[in-house]
């Protein structure tokens, strides 16, 4: 009887605990529902306030958090507060994730969570100051800023010959009567070229040509795509900014090198921008990787690896202030080879200049050859070859670039530039090379020799 009751008491307990358990799970599960149908009712509402592009999720608390992408920091602020007027306030988290939530327009108020968490923030943008013209002249002389760099602070890897290329473009600039401002490794900082744009601003006038060089890394500055020159104090974020790769092999091999930096150099902030209010005529060469990005924010595209076509870039560019044209070492998704000037690759320019390069040094010491860039390297000796005549030398120049950057990506792993796709046995490179880009924004070609605008 004793033992009968024991059973019983026992069975008891645990009829009453799966009671509660049930109506525990059913408690969640109700709870789970109701938060569901929240975030289901918030993403209407944003949606018929016609938020486009933002929504929002749970963070890994179960709180209500903002993801998207969202025009400008009003309309984030807007959505905010919708989230909290249909939800109770301890449902939203507050501070949005970075890597969910990307704010299309560059604010001070990008750095915000950044600063509560106690980060650098990543957005960091180089601020030009216009200082007063002091200048009053007839125009038509002709200034450039070339900069070159090869070594950086770390973590962030060498560019072997980004300097010796900028060496060699600024001697092909002053044989033509530019007035060449060359900036090399440790002085091409963020404070010297911000200082030296600021002063080509007080020197150019009305009518002047202005031709800007870079070679260096190239590296986008926000999760969006636009590429920034990178200088040798500019910072690596160190994550990579294009997710969800498809299994196209240039994107793929894009993604491997995707860092953000932030204090680059951009051209349509610190150049375009700048010199928005003169009537100069602004000419734009980029030796760098994913070059053909560096005005993707002027297209308005958010999303990674949706490369618009150079048609589209020239069309859109129209409105871009003062720029004539620019040439960039690769379309966005693509690296640019620099390689040592010997054996294959120099043989190579040799047969193209039919003779010994012009403008390109050429180390007598082969132990120790200098390096210089595929697009640098044959530009400029077409250039020579074609009068000055940047389109014709781009025509001239293109499918040999293509060529030998595609036999280098075959041939030779370069460090952390090797952008090989393995597929299982196979090891490819992206066919049709490093692919440069010509933006022929006012149609007329550009000369060096003959720098008049139609």
């Amino acid at each position: 009887m004793r033992q009968q009751k024991e059973v019983s008491g026992l069975l008891g307990k645990v009829v009453a605990f799966l009671l509660f358990f049930c109506l525990f799970a059913f408690s969640l599960e109700q709870e789970d529902r109701e938060i569901g149908n929240l975030v289901d009712k918030i993403n209407e509402q944003f949606r018929r306030a016609g938020i486009s592009g933002g929504y929002v999720q749970l963070d890994e608390k179960n709180r209500i958090i903002l993801a998207g992408t969202y025009k400008n920091y009003d309309e984030f602020i807007y959505s905010l507060m919708l989230a909290y007027l249909l939800a109770d306030k301890d449902k939203v988290n507050p501070i949005y994730d970075t890597r969910l939530a990307i704010i299309k327009a560059t604010t001070p108020e990008l750095c915000l969570p950044y600063a509560i968490r106690g980060q650098d923030c990543p957005y960091g943008r180089i601020g030009i100051r216009k200082g007063q013209t002091t200048v009053k002249r007839a125009g038509g002389e002709k200034f450039a800023l070339v900069i070159g760099v090869s070594k950086f602070t770390p973590p962030i890897p060498p560019v072997p010959g980004a300097d010796a290329d900028a060496r060699a473009f600024a001697k092909y600039l002053q044989d033509r009567g530019y007035k060449v401002t060359l900036i090399q490794n440790e002085e091409a900082n963020v404070k010297r070229v911000k200082e030296e744009i600021e002063k080509l601003y007080s020197q150019i006038t009305d009518g002047d040509e202005l031709v800007v060089y870079a070679a260096s890394h190239g590296a986008p500055v926000d999760e969006k795509g636009e590429v920034g020159i990178v200088l040798y104090d500019s910072t690596s974020v160190g994550r990579e900014c294009m997710v969800n790769a498809p299994s196209d092999i240039h994107a793929q091999a894009a993604r491997k090198m995707c860092n953000i930096v932030k204090n680059a150099l951009s051209i349509k902030d610190h150049i375009i921008d700048t010199f928005a209010d003169k009537k100069v005529n602004i000419v734009v060469l980029l030796d760098a990787c994913y070059s053909g990005d560096a005005l993707r924010s002027y297209l308005g595209i958010s999303k990674p690896y949706v490369v618009a076509t150079t048609q589209e870039y020239e069309r859109v560019l129209r409105s871009a202030p003062n720029l004539g044209m620019m040439l960039t070492a690769s379309s966005g998704d693509r690296l640019s080879w620099s390689m040592p000037l010997s054996g294959d690759f120099l043989n190579h320019l040799n047969s193209f200049v039919r003779g010994s390069p012009r403008y390109i040094l050429v180390q007598r010491d082969q132990r120790s050859p200098a390096f210089h860039g595929v697009f640098t390297a044959f530009l400029l000796e077409a250039l020579a070859q074609r009068k000055g005549s940047l389109y014709e030398a781009y025509g001239a120049s293109k499918d040999v670039i293509n060529r030998v950057s595609h036999q280098l990506c075959l041939r030779f792993s370069a460090g952390g530039r090797d952008i090989r796709i393995e597929r299982g046995s196979r090891v490819e490179c992206p066919e049709g090379g490093q692919n440069p880009q010509i933006f022929r924004v006012r149609l007329e070609d550009y000369n060096f020799e003959k720098t008049t605008r139609r």
